[in-house]
């Protein structure tokens, strides 16, 4: 075996390598996230609101994060077996199958990121108004003390 031949097998060994390690990785971190999205869940039930609009909104962003976490830990699955797969039609499946979970990742995560911002833009807060509203009549009278109304000037002018 020759020189440039040897080199190039240490390195499709060593990308065989980083290529099921990350895999791994991803994998392991699909699963945290699903888990994560489990404990959440739990913290949310557990609170004892009793505004369905809240539960329900909570539910289905659970639903959707937790098929993200699969679809990263399944991508995981994929990218793993990438590296040990020889033949390269199993290859080419398993690459066309990736890019469309990571599509599909895309695809949820966005309507995930619309959703929440639709919710919270769609909820008042009310402690947040609230501290809004006084700022105003705070300014307002800050304002009034500063600049000396009609009346006052008037006054002035007369003496």
């Amino acid at each position: 075996m020759n020189t440039p031949d040897l080199l190039l097998s240490l390195l499709d060994n060593r990308l065989d390598t980083v290529t099921l390690l990350f895999g791994l990785v991803m994998f392991v971190g699909g699963i945290v996230m699903m888990f994560q999205h489990l404990r959440h869940w739990r913290k949310v039930e557990d609170s004892g609101q009793d505004d369905n609009q809240l539960r329900r909104f909570e539910w289905y962003k659970f639903r959707r994060r937790t098929l993200v976490g699969a679809l990263v830990a399944a991508c995981g699955a994929i990218i793993t077996s990438l590296a040990s797969s020889g033949d390269a039609y199993l290859k080419l499946t398993l690459i066309t199958i990736l890019v469309l979970f990571l599509v599909l990742i895309l695809v949820l995560a966005t309507i995930d990121l619309m959703s929440v911002g639709v919710f919270q833009f769609s909820r008042p807060d009310r402690n947040k108004q609230k501290a809004i509203v006084d700022e105003i009549l705070r300014q307002r009278k800050l304002k009034q003390l500063n600049d000396p109304g009609p009346d006052q000037e008037a006054g002035k002018a007369d003496s």
